[in-house]
């Protein structure tokens, strides 16, 4: 049975993710393509995860009952609210390994549009 639009998966997300991506570093020269191409895939499963923590903190929130190993309960950061801020700042790790990659040639002065791209883009909702 074909998928409703609703039901996009999330690995359907990361393949739509890299493939915008690898499109944009057509010019990118071979010797640095292969490498480029293992940080988009990162980079994809990133924005795909980032989306659904902040889906979940925007229903849940940021704070949550917490219990510790004594059976005590507080309030306390939930527990999606730490990976999200843990991933985001690995994300714009592997965003600048990315664009250190893909630099702009400074003898041609062209910038690329993955560079455009990387500028302009946030994760999204």
């Amino acid at each position: 049975m074909p998928k409703k639009s609703a039901e996009v998966t999330k690995d359907d997300r990361i393949k739509a993710y890299a493939k915008k991506l690898r499109r944009l570093i057509r010019d990118v020269p071979a010797e640095r393509a292969s490498l480029a191409g293992k940080i988009i895939e990162e980079i994809a499963f990133q924005t795909a995860t980032l989306e659904d923590l902040r889906d979940v903190i925007n229903r849940e929130g940021v704070i949550t009952e917490v219990t510790n190993g004594n059976g005590i309960t507080f309030m306390g950061e939930s527990p999606e609210s730490k990976a999200y801020n843990v991933l985001i700042k690995n994300y714009n790790a592997t965003v600048t390994a990315l664009s250190k990659i893909v630099q702009i040639d400074a003898a041609s002065g062209a910038e690329p549009e993955i560079m455009k791209y990387l500028q302009n883009t946030r994760v999204r909702r």
